[in-house]
């Protein structure tokens, strides 16, 4: 173990050293300094981890661990986290940690034996907090980190660190930084955004095969840990709905026909599709009226990166985008109970989304993909709900 936790203490030196200049914003306005216990959740390559190793550099002597990784179950992780506290490291860093064994017990008692010591959680899923065995809310609150707004990644790859938020659907525009992105291409740095951009690793390349290996990691790693009796048809649908909505005019399912060419009763498909909801691979969206365990109105895929990377519908891409902005900045909204009045509704109105001739309908607000400016007869430009957080 003393071997091990010496190699942690390596990685934990070469993650801080290579920890980007430009965080991303939301950072910002979270600070983990007065937390004893936190677990962070969220999408895989949202920036947890770089999250918490910031906050690690602020906040004493702290050292990261891998949940997945193969010692980590053979010294147990309580057992492996003694071992660092001894060696007087203040905070310890646990991602992926639902691949740790009996992960919430150990949390627990360490929470509870080590009241000194500070243990920060990252997992890439808030599904995790309802299959531990062990309440552990009272203990460890959780904070959700969304996918990257547009506004942070204007941020991050402009160098700009006090870009403000504002929320368009109240009427606000963009004021002080927001001067320095008057000489951009937001037209052409929005599409760049909705093509490569809701993950800070865009900075790096490959951002469409990256993005594939989450999805993939996602279904074959993460799936297995929540779901009973697992069988390989299971996963093999889970791809193909995925697929079938990045491309469909239409982001709904048909259960009944889903059933029959898988040979899947409806109840373990929507058990499937909830798994998928949790994992954050899709977005369900239900009426405000809709109370059920079913498919809901609409289907979304999570990220809406994902549509041109599986060659999909532009339509439904920014319908994703719409509600990914939303729910990273905490707002609710619920699909229209007419599809012919509006597609989705929100607390301060309902919003009609499409392309730059795209009509009003009986929508408070028209959401425009071509726009650049707020207008009169409550005209939004899409980009602008980028801005919510």
């Amino acid at each position: 173990m003393e071997q091990f936790i010496t190699f942690l203490e390596s990685k934990t030196a070469d993650l801080l050293a290579a920890l980007p200049a430009n965080l991303r914003l939301w950072s910002q306005s979270h600070d983990l300094g007065e937390d004893r216990g936190i677990l962070i959740a969220g999408p895989r390559g949202v920036g947890k981890t770089t999250f918490l190793l910031s906050q690690a550099q602020k906040h004493g002597r702290a050292l990261y661990l891998s949940g997945d990784h193969p010692k980590v179950n053979i010294f147990g992780l309580y057992d492996l986290a003694s071992g660092i506290f001894a060696r007087g490291y203040q905070t310890l860093i646990v991602d992926e940690v639902h691949f740790a064994r009996e992960w919430s017990q150990h949390l627990k008692s360490l929470y509870d034996d080590y009241p000194q010591s500070r243990l920060w959680i990252s997992d890439s899923s808030s599904i995790i907090l309802r299959k531990g065995s062990y309440d552990l809310s009272r203990r460890m609150p959780r904070l959700s980190m969304p996918l990257l707004s547009f506004r942070e990644f204007l941020s991050i790859k402009l160098g700009i660190p006090n870009l403000q938020a504002f929320n368009p659907l109240r009427g606000e525009r963009p004021s002080g930084a927001w001067g320095d992105v008057d000489d951009i291409d937001l037209r052409r740095e929005f599409y760049i955004y909705l093509q490569s951009g809701t993950r800070p690793f865009f900075l790096e390349g490959r951002y469409a095969e990256k993005t594939l290996g989450i999805i993939e990691k996602t279904i074959f790693s993460d799936v297995p840990y929540f779901i009973e009796n697992l069988q390989g048809s299971y996963l093999s649908l889970m791809q193909a709905v995925l697929t079938y909505l990045a491309i469909s005019p239409v982001p709904t399912l048909n259960i009944d026909s889903l059933s029959r060419e898988w040979s899947l009763g409806k109840p373990k498909i929507y058990e499937l599709l909830s798994v998928m909801n949790h994992l954050e691979l899709i977005q369900i969206v239900r009426k405000k009226s809709d109370h059920s365990q079913g498919k809901g109105a609409k289907i979304l895929l999570a990220d809406p990166t994902w549509y041109p990377i599986l060659g999909g519908n532009k339509g439904s891409s920014r319908e994703a985008y719409v509600a990914s902005m939303l729910a990273g900045a905490g707002i609710k909204f619920f699909a229209m109970n007419q599809d012919s009045e509006a597609d989705l509704v929100t607390p301060f109105g309902s919003l009609e989304i499409g392309g730059g001739t795209k009509k009003r309908k009986a929508a408070d607000f028209v959401v425009r993909d071509d726009a650049l400016r707020l207008t009169a007869g409550g005209g939004v430009p899409l980009w602008m709900l980028g801005c919510l957080y």
